[in-house]
């Protein structure tokens, strides 16, 4: 399935953009303020784009911890959802990640919300988007490095995105106002082993957007970073959530 071309980031400085002034609050609420700004900023702190650095020998034993979820967890993933409607879970909570308020569901994951990651989602539209927003909340704090290798599908964006990642201060937990929020989802591919997903943030001022791509590796939801290191495409600002399936209605 070809990949769709995302809009080049901007040279000039990202204060001057008007995009990103009216979506600073977004930039809070994913958790990777400070990471976003230095991806379109244009800075690039000199030098190449560096592997991702290696976590400790324990943390590299490569046991998956969603090959052992319950009955009804792994029928949903047998059969992934590939037709039909998005919905919200019957049974959507929430939950904190880093400081960060984020939907969460006994049916369709995080099945495993354990420190320092929250992970094992259900192969249907409405778990990919929930992994899709817990992955990238998780990239502000102490853990970002575990989450992008175990989170993350290999390859030249998930380096790039640890190379940059490097030079940014982990957010305060206390980083995301109480005016925003994640508000919703709208799936705009799904093919059972790969997504793209829609996701809306409400803020004081009304509503943003953005888009992640995500890969079904390792029985479970991976986010697919663009070559440049991007987790998800340029953010775009609405007044409503037209298309968007709401988590709350």
């Amino acid at each position: 399935m070809p990949r769709t071309r995302r809009p080049s980031k901007p040279d000039t400085p990202y204060w001057t953009h008007r995009s990103w002034q009216a979506s600073a609050a977004f930039l809070a609420v994913v958790a990777l303020a400070s990471a976003v700004v230095f991806f379109t900023s244009g800075a690039e702190h000199g030098g190449s784009a560096q592997a991702l650095p290696r976590t400790s020998a324990t943390s590299e034993v490569r046991v998956n911890p969603c090959q052992t979820q319950t009955q009804t967890q792994t029928q949903t993933q047998a059969q992934p959802q590939a037709q039909g409607g998005d919905k919200a879970p019957a049974d959507l909570r929430w939950g904190t990640v880093h400081g960060t308020r984020v939907p969460v569901s006994a049916s369709q994951g995080p099945a495993r919300r354990e420190s320092p990651l929250w992970r094992c989602f259900a192969r249907t539209r409405a778990g990919a988007a929930l992994a899709a927003q817990i992955i990238c909340s998780q990239m502000s704090g102490p853990a970002w490095r575990l989450a992008t290798q175990e989170q993350v599908v290999p390859g030249q964006g998930r380096d790039r995105f640890a190379a940059k990642r490097e030079f940014v201060q982990d957010a305060a937990e206390s980083a995301a106002p109480a005016t925003v929020t994640w508000a919703g989802y709208r799936t705009l591919s799904y093919e059972g082993r790969s997504a793209t997903v829609g996701l809306l943030i409400k803020t004081a001022q009304g509503y943003a957007a953005t888009s992640v791509q995500l890969r079904w590796t390792d029985d479970d939801w991976k986010v697919l970073a663009d070559d440049d290191g991007s987790l998800y495409s340029r953010l775009t600002t609405s007044v409503v959530p037209a298309g968007y399936t709401l988590w709350e209605a």
